[in-house]
């Protein structure tokens, strides 16, 4: 076995450990510095379907959503002994505003994926863009997108083995939202807001 084999295989451990606990897949993949009550909520999120999350300003809550939406993204995917994506993955992170996205919730996502690359996953990390991580799979990505409070039309019809909402200053976010995002709710499906 070459070092190349050797690495993929400790790193196969790794993303199988991190699978049952993300915690530490969000350590010694994403390189995540997280406190203890940010390790406890990143566990809740794990187990449960719908997470709320209040506190002051500057706790890390942005920070948070990024490593759990990282965390949901990577670990949930299943593919046949082919190689054949059979478990989809999608992963929304949504705001009131567009700036909340793009300058705030990417940039977490941006530095984690970096990290993720820096540790040696660079060949599961996918490509990121400024609002986008595009896997080889289309049906496999995490998108930021501003929520708009007029049209639920962007809500409808997210379907997926696997799907993850975070939403940040979710207090923004209309009912009307919040109801087309509990329709999309089936199979293996989270909400952190």
């Amino acid at each position: 076995m070459n070092l190349q084999q050797l690495i993929k295989t400790e790193q196969s451990k790794i993303l199988a450990k991190g699978a049952d606990d993300w915690n530490f897949f969000a350590k010694h993949v994403l390189g995540a510095n997280l406190d203890k009550e940010q390790r406890e909520i990143l566990q809740a999120v794990q187990y449960e379907s719908m997470v709320s999350v209040c506190s002051g300003v500057a706790r890390g809550k942005d920070y948070l959503t990024a490593v759990a939406a990282l965390c949901f993204l990577y670990t949930t995917p299943r593919w046949d002994e082919k190689g054949n994506l059979i478990e989809n993955t999608k992963v929304i992170l949504s705001a009131p505003t567009a700036r909340q996205i793009k300058t705030v919730m990417m940039p977490e996502i941006s530095r984690l994926h970096t990290k993720m690359i820096n540790n040696g996953y660079g060949w599961l990390a996918g490509h990121l863009t400024s609002n986008f991580i595009k896997t080889q799979y289309d049906e496999w990505f995490l998108i930021g997108f501003k929520s708009d409070n007029n049209n639920v039309e962007p809500w409808t019809g997210l379907h997926a083995s696997n799907i993850f909402f975070g939403i940040t200053e979710a207090t923004g976010i209309s009912e009307n939202i919040f109801s087309a995002l509990e329709a999309n709710l089936q199979g293996n499906s989270r909400i952190l807001i």
